[in-house]
């Protein structure tokens, strides 16, 4: 089931940055995205660090979580 919504996960941020490459869209805009996918997907682990990079060929987040588990007080 994880690799499931691991594959249709990506394939979106693909989709997404593809999109983000034909229209104008700032910063912010993509980390509050990015944002929104972490929680969607990973609500119960905090972000460490978040970066947007716009300079680049692409533009691309690069997120750290941490490893606890708020719920269950585990790490992975």
């Amino acid at each position: 089931m994880l690799s499931k919504v691991l594959f249709y996960f990506m394939a979106f941020c693909r989709y997404l940055f593809k999109l983000c490459k034909l229209i104008s869209i700032k910063a912010n805009d993509f980390l509050k995205i990015s944002r929104a996918i972490n929680k969607k997907f990973y609500p119960d682990f905090d972000p460490i660090y978040e970066t947007v990079h716009m300079d680049e060929q692409s533009p691309h987040v690069h997120v750290r979580l941490s490893g606890m588990n708020n719920k269950t007080k585990h790490w992975k």
